[in-house]
């Protein structure tokens, strides 16, 4: 039965809704908990009282998203609730997707929005299930899907990277059935998910140009018209700014690796947590590092290109806490150690696999806190 890539698809969405379900019912049955909104950051009036938050946190991106989520065209002033809206409406794939689906009915967004989470992970699955059947592999390798760092950070926070990651996985499979309609479907969605998915069409008009295949780097240049079009509206809606984000190329990433946190942590479980982060961000410096010496001794494939362009950009990416935490830095910087690992699994040279890898232990230890957070409130 698992020769069907659509029924590894099925497996894997179902494990990931009863995970989600054991933990919001061993969590006071809120859904709301997932979007992980913190006492110290309000939500909107609309929300008071219904919005599960965390004690004493400033909570995490996900809530901003599903703010804008329920008030996308920011009829009810929502963009007093979020701490950057430039930057966060630019990332509309999700939210603007949840908003539509719930025709901009409030009450409905919790549904649409993580309606769409979970399709987007059962298609992601597939996509996986159907590239390692290409590759030789069985079809339920797709498992692997779940394995991503910026996956498992998506499902527990509701994040939107796990778009970007799903629009990467279909840039390949479109390469790979030779489908160009699916390559740039992916082109256009990447930077819709997040704004650093532009670096996919960057690497693929570098890749087009070096090949001299200039119809092709055209079309990667029209694919980014419709992000551009959204960015010059929300800049005019919103206001730009952002310049706080910026500085030398990998001083940021840098900075981190040289001031290690291990020894502050107050008791043994933090410093479990510090010592696997900064191992996390070991694969995500190494990543970087890789990237840049196969494509100096003469790697020359598209993701080889996108990864380079990814790199370069998101070097002069340098505030802080971009660096400082896996539920960061694996969606920061983590495609480009997913494009390694794509090239590594392609062509059985593991190693390429194994800065992803690197942060998974922290993201696990972050998983089983949540995990028996749940089960102790089941019993």
């Amino acid at each position: 039965m698992w020769n069907s890539p659509a029924r590894v698809a099925v497996l894997g969405i179902a494990f990931v809704i009863l995970f989600q379900w054991f933990v919001v019912q061993g969590m006071g049955g809120n859904w709301t908990m997932w979007f992980y909104s913190g006492s110290k950051y309000p939500p909107p009036p609309d929300l008071v009282g219904t919005m599960y938050q965390f004690p004493n946190s400033l909570g995490f991106d996900g809530q901003f998203y599903y703010y804008i989520a329920r008030d996308f065209t920011n009829a009810r002033d929502t963009s007093a609730y979020v701490d950057f809206p430039p930057m966060r409406w630019m990332r509309a794939l999700i939210p603007g997707g949840a908003a539509a689906l719930a025709f901009s009915n409030p009450d409905r967004v919790i549904y649409s929005y993580i309606g769409i989470v979970w399709g987007l992970c059962a298609f992601g699955i597939w996509l996986a299930a159907r590239i390692c059947l290409h590759w030789g592999y069985p079809p339920f390798a797709g498992l692997s899907f779940l394995a991503i760092p910026a996956v498992l950070v998506s499902l527990d926070r509701m994040m939107t990277d796990i778009a970007l990651v799903v629009a990467l996985l279909l840039f390949v499979y479109g390469m790979q059935r030779e489908k160009p309609a699916w390559v740039y479907a992916a082109l256009v969605l990447a930077p819709l998910a997040r704004e650093t998915g532009l670096a996919l069409a960057g690497g693929w008009v570098l890749y087009q140009a070096w090949r001299r295949e200039w119809k092709a780097a055209l079309f990667g240049c029209l694919a980014t018209v419709p992000f551009l079009g959204w960015i010059t509206f929300v800049i005019a809606k919103f206001g730009s700014g952002g310049a706080f984000f910026l500085g030398s190329p990998f001083s940021g990433i840098v900075h981190r690796l040289l001031t290690p946190v291990i020894y502050d942590a107050p008791s043994a479980g933090l410093r479990l947590a510090a010592i696997t982060d900064y191992i996390g961000i070991l694969g995500v410096a190494a990543s970087f590092v890789l990237a840049i010496v196969l494509f100096v001794r003469g790697e020359r494939s598209v993701l080889m290109f996108c990864a380079i362009v990814y790199t370069l950009g998101i070097a002069c990416f340098v505030k802080e806490d971009m660096w400082g935490e896996a539920y960061s830095y694996v969606r920061t910087g983590g495609p480009v150690a997913l494009m390694l690992a794509l090239l590594g699994a392609e062509r059985r040279c593991w190693w390429l696999v194994a800065p992803m890898l690197l942060a998974l232990p922290r993201i696990a230890l972050q998983y089983g806190l949540v995990s028996w957070t749940a089960l102790k409130g089941w019993i």
